[in-house]
């Protein structure tokens, strides 16, 4: 077998480009989710290559991401999943930091 034909790193790399079109969209695993009616816990296995995919719920993921199902097959742009918090834009911490000030007021 090819390498480039294993099932688990196939398997991953679609959970990688799961991530990097959620992300795309500015959304998070939760909201992804949600929009797709299923838990963030299976949606994350789905992420990390972790969960087996039939052909019909890979273009069921793909409509919801708004691509088309042999884009999930492509090469992801990113190499891991990314854990934590996700980094601030500029302005986006001086906004929250302004907020936070403001309501120590009361």
């Amino acid at each position: 077998m090819r390498k480039d034909e294993d099932p688990t790193a196939l398997l991953r790399k679609v959970g990688l480009r799961i991530v990097e079109l959620r992300q795309g969209l500015g959304w998070s695993r939760e909201e992804l989710a949600e929009r797709l009616g299923i838990s963030a816990r299976y949606l994350g296995r789905l992420e990390a290559g972790g969960q087996n995919l039939t052909i019909h719920r890979l273009v069921w993921l793909a409509s919801h991401l708004s691509v088309r199902a042999i884009d999930l097959l492509a090469s992801p742009g990113i190499q891991r999943i990314q854990v934590g918090r996700r980094r601030e834009r500029n302005g986006e911490r001086r906004a929250r930091l302004l907020l936070e000030m403001g309501s120590s007021d009361d």
